[in-house]
């Protein structure tokens, strides 16, 4: 009887061991599939495209350097639609010295480039460039 009573325990023992086997290979098995289908077509997370990167949130940096022996305004205005902003974003940059912009929204920009004399602002250049996604644009404005 003492006997019989081990050999069954053993069996009920063998028998969760199994069950808790099978329920882990279930859920590894679960925990796989889910990586798959969040990373499609990808072998591994550690390559998946980085969702705040510079492409989706279509941004790019712009940098002026400034190369004359005047102080320069530089205003910029992106274009809306068929029109511009009515209000410029507006940077001074010293003489000899580089401004830069970081994570500016790309599309087109119609830049303005001043420079103040004794009898007011002096229109030095004036035109349009168009910002890509993750550019990182250098102007150079020389005399």
């Amino acid at each position: 009887m003492l006997f019989y009573l081990f050999i069954l325990s053993a069996v009920q023992a063998q028998t969760s061991v199994e069950s808790f086997i099978e329920g882990s290979k279930t859920i590894v098995q679960l925990i796989s599939f889910l990586k798959k289908s969040k990373f499609p077509g990808r072998e591994s997370p550690d390559k998946q495209f980085i969702p705040d990167s510079c492409a989706q949130k279509m941004l790019a940096d712009l940098c002026f350097k400034n190369s004359t022996s005047k102080d320069l305004s530089i205003s910029l205005f992106k274009r809306i639609e068929s029109g511009y902003e009515w209000k410029p974003f507006t940077v001074k940059v010293l003489p000899k010295k580089q401004e830069c912009l970081y994570e500016l929204k790309s599309g087109v920009f119609k830049y303005r480039i001043e420079t103040d004399n004794s009898t007011g602002k002096l229109l030095l250049s004036e035109g349009e460039f168009k910002l890509q996604p993750c550019d990182n644009m250098k102007r150079e404005i020389k005399e």
